[in-house]
C-alpha cells in the first residue's frame, strides 16, 4: 500500500506542496521518497521589491515554528549596515530567541511522548510548558508590531521578576522529569534504536540542530558562530553556549537532547534577565522613509529551535528587497529521511518526524 503524506510548509519550513511517498509492505515502510511539486517561495516572493520594514512585517505575519529566529535572522542581515543594537536590546533578543526554543523544544518532546501513550510524561511537560507560557505572556505581552526590530526591539520586558520566578520553576520541573525520565524502562524500550541516525551520515548529509547533535555532531551556531548577544559587545562570548549532544542517534537520544536545551535556554534567560543592561531599546536612527541602505548581498545565521537558519538577502540600489531567500533546518534535514523511515515500523515514523523537527 502506498501512502502519500504532505507536510506544512510554514510550520516545516519548506518549499509549497513538500510530500514524502511511502510504500508499505505489512506495516513497514519498505521505501520512501521526498519531493517537492511547486518551488514557490511565499513568504520571500511577497517581501521582494519591499522596503526592509515591510519585509520584517511579512516575515512576522507568516508565523510558524521559528518566527523570532526568522525575525531575527533578517534583522542581523539588515544590520550589517553597521547598524549596532544596544546591550539591552541584545538581551531582550535573547531572552525572546531562548523563550522560543524552550517552548518550541517541550510541545515537540510532550507530542513525543503523547504519542507512545506516555501520558504521564506527557501531561508533566505541559504543565512546564503552561508554565513557562504563563510568564512569557505578563512579561512580554503579545502586539501586533514584532518585538524584534531593524536597532533593536519595540518594546521593554513588564514583568522581569515574574518571568524570573518562571524560568526558575519550569527549569527545576524539566530538571526533575528529565532524571527520571531517563530511568524509564518503557519509555526506553519503545524509543531507543528508533530512527537511527549515524554520526558518520549526518556530518555527510549536512544534519542540523538536535537531530544531528543526538548523532554527536557538536554543532550549534550560538557557539560555531557567535551572534548578538551570543557574541558579546567585543567580540567575546557573553552567554557561552556549550552543544548539547548524545551518542545514541535515536529518537530518544533526540528527546535528551531536547530537554537539556530547553534547560539550558532556561540558564541562559535567567542569566540574560539577571544582567539586563541599561540603556535604549532601539538605536536613533532615521524614520523608516529615510534610512540609507547600501545594496548589496549579506548571508545570516542563527540557530533556531530546530537547528541552523541561513538568512541570503539582496538590497536594490534603491535600498529595498530584491531577493530573500531562506535555508531552514527542515531543508537541511530532509534529504535523510528516507533513508531513516525505510525499514521502520509505519506507527514509529511519526515519532521519527517528530524527533528530527519535520
Amino acid at each position: 500500500m502506498t501512502y502519500v503524506l504532505h507536510l506544512e510548509p510554514p510550520n516545516a519550513g519548506l518549499p509549497n506542496d513538500t510530500h514524502l511517498r511511502i510504500d508499505a509492505d505489512g506495516n513497514h515502510a519498505v521505501a520512501v521518497q521526498f519531493a517537492v511539486e511547486d518551488l514557490g517561495h511565499r513568504e520571500e516572493d511577497a517581501a521582494s521589491g519591499a522596503s526592509v520594514y515591510d519585509a520584517l512585517d511579512i516575515i512576522a505575519a507568516q508565523g510558524g515554528d521559528a518566527t523570532i529566529a526568522r525575525i531575527l535572522a533578517f534583522t542581523l542581515a539588515v544590520e550589517r549596515q553597521r547598524l549596532d543594537p544596544t546591550s539591552r536590546a541584545q538581551h531582550i533578543r535573547l531572552i525572546a530567541a531562548e523563550l522560543e526554543r524552550t517552548h518550541r523544544h517541550i510541545a515537540i518532546t510532550a507530542a513525543i511522548l503523547g504519542a507512545v501513550g506516555a501520558d504521564s510524561w506527557h501531561e508533566r511537560l505541559i504543565s512546564a510548558g503552561l508554565l513557562l507560557n504563563e510568564a512569557h505572556a505578563t512579561a512580554l505581552p503579545p502586539s501586533d508590531a514584532p518585538l524584534i526590530t531593524i536597532g533593536g526591539v519595540s518594546r521593554d520586558l513588564a514583568a522581569p521578576d515574574v518571568l524570573l520566578d518562571g524560568i526558575v520553576r519550569a527549569e527545576g520541573q524539566l530538571r526533575r522529569l528529565l532524571e527520571r525520565l531517563i530511568r524509564d524502562r518503557v519509555l526506553l524500550t519503545r524509543l531507543v534504536g528508533v530512527g537511527l541516525l549515524t554520526r558518520e551520515d549526518a556530518l555527510d548529509y549536512g544534519a542540523v540542530g538536535p537531530f544531528a547533535r543526538a548523532s554527536e555532531v557538536a554543532l550549534d551556531t550560538r557557539q560555531s558562530a557567535p551572534y548578538a548577544a551570543y557574541a558579546g559587545a567585543s567580540g567575546a562570548a557573553e552567554f557561552r553556549v556549550k552543544p548539547v549532544t548524545q551518542s545514541g542517534g535515536d529518537v530518544f537520544a533526540r528527546l535528551v537532547v531536547m530537554l537539556l536545551e530547553a534547560i539550558g535556554g532556561l540558564l541562559l534567560i535567567r542569566q540574560a534577565i539577571q544582567e539586563l543592561a541599561e540603556g535604549d531599546l532601539r538605536l536613533n536612527i532615521k524614520p523608516k522613509p529615510h534610512l540609507r541602505l547600501t545594496a548589496g548581498d549579506v548571508i545570516s545565521r542563527v540557530e533556531a529551535p530546530g537547528g541552523e537558519l541561513l538568512c541570503y538577502l539582496r538590497l536594490g540600489e534603491d535600498g529595498r528587497v530584491a531577493s530573500l531567500r531562506w535555508r531552514t533546518p527542515a531543508q537541511a534535514n530532509m534529504p535523510l529521511v528516507p533513508q531513516l523511515l525505510t525499514g521502520q515500523e509505519l506507527a514509529d515514523l511519526p515519532l521519527i518526524m517528530l524527533s528530527a523537527y519535520l
